[in-house]
C-alpha cells in the first residue's frame, strides 16, 4: 500500500498560488515503507474536496523517489489561481490518492506572476490585489520597461525606469499620504517635464479646503501660494519676481493689495510686530505705530543724505497738510536752528488794485487802504516797494501767505531786486539814490536828496546810460 504525506512550498516566503511554477514536495511509502526509485505520478487541480471541475493537469511525470522524500515543480496555468479554494489531486501509476490535499489561500491573498527574463514578455501583475478586486496591485510592463499602480484594470499611477530615475507622468494621478477617504489627507500632485501642462499643485492642502496649497503653473513658470483659490503669494521663476496677492508681480517685489494704514491696524507691509513698534505702508503712505497708536516716524540719514525727489516738477511735501501748494508746506510752527535762503529779498504779499509786474515800483492806494497800486510821479513818498522776481532772480522770503491771500502781489520790502528805471534826465551809477520817477512803475536817479527824505527805495548796484531805460538793480532800503 503507497501512502504520501505531503507539504507544499513556495519559491516565495508566502504560501500561495502563483504564475511561475512552484515546488511540490512530499513523503511516499510503500507499504509502511520509505519508497525508492522513479514513479508516474499525476497532478490535478479541483475546485472541490469531491468532484468539482478539474482546473488543471500536470503529468504524468516520472518523479524519483529517495528514502521516501520526492520533490516536483508543478505549472499551472495562471488564470486557475483567482483567490478561490483549490485541491490538489495526486495519483500515483494508477492508484489515485484520496483524500485530496486542500491547497488554502487566504481570503485576501496576494499573488505573484513574474518572468525570470525577456524583453518582449506580456504585462505582467508583480503584486496583485485580493480576488474581489482584479485587476487591481502592481504591474510590470517589459514592452516600456514600466511599473504600473492598477486599479480597476486602469492605471492609477505610473513610475518609468529611465537611467536609474523614477518618473511619475500620470497627469491625473496623486500621491496621497493617508486614506483615501480621510478628511486631512495631504497630497503631491507633480509634472517632470513638459512645457504645456495644466496647472497642478505641488502640494495641496486637505480635501476640506478646495484650492490651498502649492500650485506650479507651467505656462508663465511660477509657483503660486494659493488660499481658497487666491494667490497669496507668487514666486515668477522666469524674470526673479515676487508678487503677494497677485498672479503677475511686475518688481522683484510686489505687494498687489491691502487696507490704508492707520494707527489700529491695516496697510499692505508691516515692519515689526503689531503689540510693539512697527512700520505699515500702504499704496500711498508710510506710518509709524505702536501698539495700536500712532508713532514718531523718523528719517535718520546716519551720515548719508535724505534726499525727496522726483520726476514730476510740481511734486511738493506737506506737514500738517495733505494738499501742499508749495515744495515745502507746513501747516503749523517750524523750528530752524539755521535757515539758508537761496532767494535774494525779502518781500509781503499785497492786494493790488491794478496789474502789475515782477520789477514795477508800487505805492500805497489811497482811495483802498490796504491796497497798492503802480507808484506815479516823481518823489513819491507813499512809496512802499517794488514787485518782487524780476529778471529771473527769485523771491527768498515771501511774508502774508494766509488764507485769502495766495493770489496777491509779493512785494519786496528789502533785499536785492530789479527795477524798472528811468535814466532819460540822468544816468545812473552803482550807490546812487533811487526814488520814484514820472514814469508810472519806475524808478529813477534821487538828486535832490533833501525832496527825496520818505521817497526812498535804496541803492543802485549797477548803471543805466542816460537817455535809456532798463532794468538795475536795487538794494531795497526804504527811506
Amino acid at each position: 500500500m503507497r501512502s504520501v504525506f505531503c507539504s507544499l512550498a513556495l519559491a516565495v516566503s508566502l504560501a500561495l498560488g502563483c504564475a511561475q511554477p512552484f515546488t511540490y514536495q512530499g513523503s511516499l511509502r510503500d507499504g509502511g515503507n520509505p519508497a525508492n526509485g522513479n514513479y508516474q505520478m499525476t497532478f490535478r487541480l479541483y475546485n472541490a474536496a469531491a468532484g468539482g471541475t478539474l482546473l488543471g493537469t500536470v503529468g504524468p511525470v516520472a518523479v524519483p523517489v529517495s528514502n521516501g522524500l520526492f520533490s516536483v515543480e508543478l505549472n499551472f496555468p495562471a488564470s486557475i489561481w483567482d483567490g478561490g479554494t483549490r485541491y490538489l489531486e495526486i495519483q500515483v501509476g494508477a492508484t489515485t490518492l484520496s483524500p485530496r490535499v486542500k491547497i488554502n489561500p487566504t481570503p485576501y491573498a496576494s499573488t505573484l506572476r513574474l518572468f525570470e527574463s525577456g524583453v518582449s514578455n506580456p504585462d505582467r501583475m508583480v503584486i496583485a490585489h485580493s480576488p474581489a478586486f482584479t485587476n487591481w496591485g502592481l504591474m510590470y510592463r517589459d514592452t516600456t520597461d514600466e511599473f504600473h499602480f492598477m486599479g480597476s484594470g486602469s492605471s492609477s499611477l505610473s513610475v518609468r525606469l529611465l537611467d536609474g530615475d523614477m518618473s511619475f507622468y500620470d497627469d491625473q494621478g496623486s500621491i496621497i499620504f493617508s486614506t483615501a477617504d480621510a478628511t486631512n489627507a495631504p497630497m503631491m500632485m507633480m509634472f517632470s517635464s513638459g512645457a504645456n501642462n495644466a496647472d497642478r499643485m505641488v502640494i495641496a492642502h486637505s480635501p476640506a479646503f478646495t484650492n490651498w496649497g502649492l500650485q506650479y503653473r507651467d505656462s508663465d513658470d511660477k509657483f503660486n501660494f494659493m488660499g481658497g483659490g487666491l494667490t497669496a503669494m507668487s514666486i515668477d521663476l522666469a524674470n526673479l519676481y515676487v508678487g503677494v496677492r497677485t498672479f503677475v508681480p511686475e518688481v522683484p517685489l510686489h505687494v498687489a493689495s491691502g487696507t490704508d494704514s492707520s494707527p489700529s491696524g491695516g496697510g499692505f507691509v508691516q515692519i515689526g510686530l503689531t503689540s510693539g513698534a512697527n512700520l505699515s505702508m500702504d499704496s500711498n503712505e508710510i506710518m509709524a505705530r505702536n501698539n495700536g497708536a500712532a508713532a514718531t516716524l523718523s528719517l535718520n540719514h546716519n551720515g548719508g543724505d535724505v534726499i525727496i525727489n522726483g520726476t514730476n516738477a510740481a511734486g511738493n511735501v506737506g506737514i500738517g497738510t495733505t494738499s501742499p501748494a508749495a515744495k515745502l508746506h507746513v501747516n503749523g510752527t517750524a523750528r530752524v536752528r539755521v535757515l539758508e535762503i537761496t532767494g535774494a529779498d525779502f518781500a509781503e504779499k499785497f492786494p493790488t488794485t491794478e496789474p502789475v509786474q515782477p520789477g514795477m515800483v508800487v505805492e500805497i492806494d489811497p482811495d483802498n487802504p490796504g491796497n497798492l497800486r503802480l507808484a506815479r510821479g516823481a518823489y513819491n513818498k507813499r512809496v512802499a516797494g517794488i514787485v518782487a522776481g524780476a529778471n529771473g532772480l527769485s523771491k527768498g522770503i515771501v511774508l502774508g501767505n494766509t488764507e485769502g491771500s495766495e493770489n496777491h502781489t509779493p512785494i519786496a520790502i528789502s533785499g536785492r531786486v530789479w527795477v524798472y528805471a528811468d535814466a532819460a534826465e540822468h544816468a545812473i551809477e552803482p550807490g546812487d539814490f533811487l526814488t520814484t520817477a514820472e514814469r508810472a512803475g519806475y524808478a529813477m536817479k534821487a538828486t535832490d536828496l533833501q525832496k527825496a527824505q520818505g521817497a526812498i527805495l535804496g541803492k543802485a548796484m549797477t548803471r543805466l546810460e542816460q537817455g535809456k531805460t532798463g532794468f538795475v538793480l536795487v538794494l531795497v532800503n526804504l527811506q
